[in-house]
């Protein structure tokens, strides 16, 4: 009895994780190729945001055809000083949603208007 209350709870559990995620979810395996030279900001107060562009290596969304790709990072400065080097390569969850109801602060906005594209990738922590 205790199994099959353990095993309802476990695939209720996983059930409702996958639907935290808004829009569709991919995975990206990517070379990180220009290194941004926006000043990266801390979230607090304000919600800030880094576009970084990258080589792909793999990306499961098929309908991409593009070689390379720009990718949003939420609070970029949770991540460590390195992990932003050009030529790091980066395996990557992106959702072509963003996860929040309010605005973010994309200091380099310029290097995501230059792809023109309909769909912003959004990189899930």
């Amino acid at each position: 009895m205790k199994l099959i209350i353990l095993c309802m709870l476990t695939g209720f559990l996983s059930k409702a994780q996958n639907t935290d995620i808004r829009g569709n979810q991919y995975f990206l395996k990517g070379k990180i190729i220009k290194k941004s030279d926006a000043i990266i900001q801390a979230c607090g107060s304000d919600a800030w945001a880094l576009v970084v562009e990258l080589e792909i290596i793999n990306f499961t969304n098929d309908s991409y055809k593009g070689k390379n790709i720009p990718v949003i990072f939420t609070c970029p400065t949770s991540y460590r000083k390195q992990y932003f080097n050009v030529g790091k390569v980066h395996t990557l969850k992106v959702a072509d949603q963003k996860q929040t109801n309010f605005a973010w602060i994309i200091s380099n906005y310029e290097a995501l208007e230059k792809y023109n594209l309909k769909t912003k990738f959004w990189v899930i922590n």
